[in-house]
């Protein structure tokens, strides 16, 4: 094709939004550089004197922001969303990442709400998951949109949503998407209209004192 047309043919794909869109690579290997972006940030700060409060305020609005994008589409692995909340936690105790520090309060506290008086840090995973089941309820709710008739007109030509299976050849944005589904899953129930997509086996019947999601 590069012969045809007369143009270069480059091995990498290339990047957008700081994602190398070549997923065929490993996955580890991918995602490392989102852990350097983090590293090269707090690197950054590490000469100016920032108080304990200066820390977090960073890490909350800043930090754990960083990788919005990333997050928003992609099922991170669980290694590398625990290495990046570590380097958050060094930061704040520490000002810097690698090397011993004090933890006054553990990685579990520092996320909690504020509603239980805490800091209210969002770790990377809890956030990857939030953001993804964000994505899922799109798809399901506004099948009309652009996102969703792009994903779905691709991976489910045969089947719906509800019921597709991912397959060997399924790319990692769709693997995260189904991943997340059947979170999703746990708390919808079907509203019963014509009942034409409706199966014997789905979770229809809804309980009067119920608090599931009306689909």
């Amino acid at each position: 094709m590069s012969n045809i047309l007369s143009v270069q043919s480059l091995p990498v794909v290339g990047e957008y939004l700081g994602l190398n869109l070549d997923f065929s690579w490993n996955k580890t290997h991918l995602f490392t550089k989102l852990k350097s972006k983090v590293v090269r940030q707090i690197e950054k700060w590490r000469s100016s004197t920032i108080s304990v409060i200066g820390r977090v305020i960073l890490a909350k609005h800043v930090l754990c922001l960083m990788p919005q994008y990333t997050l928003a589409m992609f099922c991170l692995l669980s290694c590398i969303s625990s290495t990046v909340d570590q380097y958050i936690a060094h930061f704040i105790w520490a000002g810097h990442v690698g090397g011993q520090s004090i933890h006054w309060k553990s990685w579990s506290v520092l996320t909690m709400s504020k509603l239980h008086e805490k800091q209210g840090i969002r770790s990377i995973e809890e956030t990857n998951r939030a953001i993804l089941v964000k994505v899922v309820w799109q798809t399901l709710s506004q099948p009309q949109s652009l996102f969703s008739q792009f994903f779905l007109s691709k991976h489910c030509k045969n089947t719906n949503f509800h019921n597709n299976k991912c397959t060997a050849n399924a790319s990692w944005e769709w693997r995260s998407i189904l991943w997340k589904r059947d979170l999703v899953k746990l708390g919808l129930k079907w509203r019963v209209i014509t009942g034409m997509q409706i199966k014997l086996v789905d979770n229809w019947i809804l309980e009067l004192s119920s608090t599931y999601q009306i689909l």
